[in-house]
């Protein structure tokens, strides 16, 4: 749900702007993550230098049929494996940038938010009001914006 959600509780940038989300829903949220990181740290798999067993071609299949079958084998094993691999390490990258956007929100919700979010220029300041978590997660005005606020911030 929060994924979705807006995150400021106003759509108008000249209004008062709250967080949509409770900081203690902020926190348990990034905790959760937290461990989803922790658990996927644990499953990408590393690369395997043993041979899988030799299949096909059974005992009367010639000892050439047997290698090409096996190392093909092992070639599409290894595949996956990559595959495997690649999708956890995008997985892991999308969960340790969404709880470090809980953790942005919620710093910001303990230093008056509101007061923060006016000292964003007008247009990072628009754009904010509009935008979803997920955005501010996964997009390059969403990083554009995360960059205003810690600006504001300090």
């Amino acid at each position: 749900p929060v994924w979705q959600q807006f995150i400021t509780s106003s759509r108008l940038p000249t209004d008062f702007q709250t967080l949509r989300v409770p900081r203690h829903t902020l926190a348990r949220l990034r905790e959760s993550l937290l461990s989803v990181m922790t658990l996927i740290e644990g499953a990408i798999p590393q690369p395997s230098m043993a041979l899988p067993p030799m299949t096909g071609g059974g005992p009367q299949g010639s000892l050439q049929d047997r290698l090409y079958n096996g190392l093909l084998q092992r070639k599409r094993s290894e595949e996956a494996q990559r595959f495997e691999s690649v999708s956890l390490q995008g997985i892991r990258a999308l969960t340790r940038r969404s709880a470090e956007a809980l953790a942005l929100l919620k710093t910001l919700d303990e230093h008056r938010f509101h007061s923060i979010v006016v000292k964003l220029s007008p247009d990072l300041r628009n754009e904010f009001v509009v935008m979803r978590f997920g955005e501010l997660v996964a997009s390059a005005r969403g990083v554009a914006v995360a960059g205003g606020l810690l600006e504001a911030l300090f």
